[in-house]
């Protein structure tokens, strides 16, 4: 006998050998659409900062300096304000 069209899902008997398995594809593509959620959410969402190639970031980088003596207060000051 040939399989049937449930309304959702192609499932019946010339399908997996008879075995209904429209609920399996169905949580399937459920369980794929939502790790692809969490996947894009992880990889464009959250806050994170900026780092640099050292994996600092710029103000970590900029304190640093001005703890080193290679840039003055002035220097330092301006800069933190700067966006970016």
């Amino acid at each position: 006998m040939m399989g049937h069209w449930n309304g959702n899902w192609w499932c019946g008997s010339a399908l997996f050998g008879g075995v209904h398995w429209g609920w399996l594809l169905n949580l399937g593509f459920w369980l794929v659409l939502a790790l692809a959620l969490v996947a894009a959410i992880k990889q464009f969402g959250g806050r994170r900062s900026k780092r640099t190639a050292s994996g600092l970031s710029a103000l970590e980088v900029l304190k640093r300096r001005y703890a080193s003596g290679e840039i003055e207060s002035e220097e330092f000051e301006q800069r933190k304000q700067e966006p970016g």
